[in-house]
C-alpha cells in the first residue's frame, strides 16, 4: 500500500484540494489543530484564501492576538505545552508532550510529574514560566508574530532576566549568567513577543562587549512567576493529584 501523501495527485483530488483551500470556515477548522509555527506559517501562504483565515477571531484567540472569550482569567499561552481551557477542542483542554522549542527560543512552564508516592503538599497556586531567547544584530518578526501576547489570563507583565556572559566564562566556570534585574511591560496585558524583543534588543546594546563572538547572539534566560485563577484547569489538575496522594496516604495508614 502507497501512503496517502506519497500518491501522485489526480484530478479528482486537485478538485477536492481546491474546494478545501476556497472555503474559509474548512480552513480555519485545519488550521485549529496545528501547532502556533505551523498556524503562521500556513498562514503566510495561498493570499486568496489567506486574507479570510487571517481575519479569523478564533484563530487570532489560539495566536494570542485577541482575549480569550470563554474563562478569559485562565491561563493561557500560544506557545505553551500544558493544559489549556480553550476553544479548540470539545473537551476544552488539551496537552502536548514537548514544550515550543524552535530555532533556540524556548518557552516552558512545566509542572513536576506527579507521584501518587509522594507526601501530601499544599496545591501551589503560581505556575513558574521559563523562557529562553537568542538576540541577533539582525532580527525581525512579522507585524502579527511581534503583536502575540506571551500569555493571557494573568497577565505576564515582569520577569527577572539573566544574560550569559561569555566574558565571565572559564573552563572552571562554562556557564556563567549574569542578573539583569527585572524587566517590565509597559502595556497592563504584559508582554508581546514584538514588546519582549524590544526590550532585549536595548539590553543586549548595553552589554555589547560580552556578546558571544562566534555566533553573534546574545543568550538570554527569563524566569516569571504567575498566580493562577482557583477554577484555572491547571488548578484542577493539581487538586486532583493532590487527591490521589491523599487518598494513597489514607489506605496506606489504614492498612
Amino acid at each position: 500500500m502507497i501512503p496517502a501523501i506519497e500518491r501522485p495527485a489526480t484530478d479528482a483530488s486537485a478538485a477536492k484540494a481546491q474546494e478545501v483551500f476556497s472555503t474559509p470556515e474548512l480552513m480555519e477548522e485545519i488550521l485549529t489543530y496545528l501547532p502556533t509555527d505551523e498556524k503562521l506559517s500556513a498562514m503566510e501562504v495561498q493570499r486568496y484564501w489567506r486574507d479570510t483565515v487571517n481575519g479569523s477571531v478564533k484563530l487570532k484567540r489560539l495566536l494570542g492576538l485577541l482575549p480569550m472569550e470563554k474563562n478569559p482569567t485562565h491561563f493561557y499561552s500560544a506557545f505553551s505545552s500544558r493544559y489549556h481551557d480553550t476553544d479548540k477542542f470539545p473537551s476544552g483542554h488539551f496537552e502536548e508532550i514537548y514544550p515550543y522549542c524552535r530555532s533556540g527560543n524556548c518557552y516552558d512552564d512545566p509542572d513536576e510529574e506527579p507521584d501518587e508516592n509522594e507526601n501530601p503538599e499544599p496545591v501551589e497556586e503560581t505556575i513558574e514560566l521559563d523562557i529562553c531567547s537568542f538576540i541577533r544584530q539582525s532580527h525581525g518578526f512579522g507585524t502579527r508574530v511581534r503583536q502575540m501576547l506571551l500569555c493571557s489570563g494573568p497577565p505576564l507583565t515582569q520577569m527577572q532576566a539573566t544574560m550569559f556572559d561569555p566574558c565571565m566564562t572559564t573552563q572552571t566556570r562554562p556557564s556563567v549568567y549574569t542578573d539583569l534585574g527585572t524587566i517590565s511591560s509597559d502595556s497592563s496585558l504584559g508582554f508581546t513577543v514584538g514588546e519582549l524583543l524590544d526590550t532585549l534588543a536595548v539590553l543586549r546594546k548595553k552589554h555589547a562587549k560580552c556578546i558571544d563572538e562566534p555566533y553573534d547572539h546574545t543568550h538570554f534566560k527569563l524566569r516569571a512567576s504567575l498566580t493562577l485563577d482557583y477554577e484555572d484547569p491547571i488548578m484542577v489538575e493539581r487538586r486532583y493529584w493532590e487527591g490521589r496522594r491523599l487518598e494513597y496516604a489514607r489506605k496506606r495508614w489504614s492498612e
